[in-house]
């Protein structure tokens, strides 16, 4: 009796010791850490200016989120923006004071320096959509935006006030190697809408004009500040410099 006691206290130290010596060989698995941590997602920088022409209408965008800077030319006047948004989703929205019109709504996004998206026009009371447009204005590097003394850079204009306003304006940028912009035609109301690309050559600009009806291309004088052509009988004052034209929104109006 005591030689089997014995014997099964022998065999339980024998299976103690085994299972010792086996977890000796396992050690506690531990999760491997890693010195990578991941970046928090931010929202685009969306400032700048905008240019860009779609179908009968140009779109000219300054925009710079938290401050009462932002605004958008329309022809004849300058409407605070007074709502800009991003987000970390890459999304853009906006929307601007009404103006002497309807007010306009952004949603869109900003990509590889082009804002793409639908603006729209709405009802101020119901937000109801009135007309729309799909637009992709590109982004104008500040630093390329020349405001030297000689710059043609800026707001110039011809019109007959008459009974019904007739004449043609026209926005330049020049971005120290050629010029960019748009014209904006007036009978009675804004009809056709040109694109303008061209160049400098001292104090000459060579321009292409495009619209939705076709293109064409001339040769524009600078003279102080006013464009010339067709042997100075066409003359177009300067009427504003770039910051000025945006500076000319009516804040009040965002609501």
């Amino acid at each position: 009796m005591y030689r089997c006691v014995l014997l099964v206290y022998a065999s339980a130290m024998s299976l103690t010791s085994a299972c010792g010596r086996s977890e000796a060989r396992e050690p506690d698995r531990v999760a491997p850490t890693t010195n990578q941590t991941e970046s928090a997602p931010t929202s685009p920088d969306v400032r700048g200016l905008y240019l860009g022409v779609s179908g009968d209408e140009a779109w000219f965008i300054y925009m710079e989120p938290g401050s009462a800077a932002s605004t958008m030319w329309r022809p004849r006047q300058a409407l605070a923006l007074c709502d800009v948004k991003t987000d970390t989703g890459g999304a853009v929205t906006f929307r601007s004071a009404a103006g002497a019109d309807y007010p306009f709504q952004f949603a869109g996004r900003l990509s590889h320096d082009t804002l793409v998206g639908t603006i729209a026009t709405v009802e101020p009371r119901t937000g109801a959509v009135r007309d729309s447009w799909s637009i992709a204005p590109r982004r104008v590097l500040a630093r390329f935006v020349t405001e030297a003394p000689n710059s043609v850079s800026g707001l110039y204009t011809s019109f007959d006030e008459g009974s019904d306003i007739s004449g043609r304006e026209i926005v330049l940028l020049d971005l120290a190697g050629h010029v960019v912009g748009f014209a904006q035609d007036w009978e009675g109301g804004p009809t056709t809408v040109w694109a303008i690309t061209g160049n400098r050559v001292g104090d000459t600009l060579h321009l292409t004009w495009r619209s939705v009806d076709g293109f064409f291309v001339n040769t524009l004088l600078i003279r102080g500040d006013t464009l010339t052509g067709n042997y100075g009988s066409y003359r177009m004052p300067r009427r504003s410099s770039i910051p000025e034209l945006f500076g000319a929104q009516n804040r009040a109006e965002c609501k």
